[in-house]
């Protein structure tokens, strides 16, 4: 399954997104440049509510490919194009 290398947790406020606590070095993310602070709020078009919301969205994710994903960040919505890592056993 897909695997982005990133610690999750819920938005504090319930605002929907999910809130990056932390990239691992080297992995998806952080060559996507997903950063700790991060609110990802979309992950290849799809709507992101909650944790499990994007884990899902990963189980459907074809690893190797390049996916766009929404964060917002400092305020602004950016862009980013992560390419969907295996899961490591």
């Amino acid at each position: 399954r897909g695997y982005l290398g990133l610690t999750l947790r819920g938005t504090v406020d319930g605002s929907g997104g999910v809130l990056v606590m932390a990239s691992e070095r080297g992995g998806p993310g952080e060559r996507a440049g997903i950063r700790a602070g991060d609110v990802i709020f979309a992950f290849d078009g799809e709507e992101v509510a909650t944790p499990a919301g994007l884990v899902l969205l990963l189980t459907r994710a074809e690893v190797g490919v390049e996916v766009p994903i929404e964060v917002l960040r400092d305020g602004r919505q950016v862009l980013l194009q992560v390419e969907v890592g295996r899961r490591p056993r």
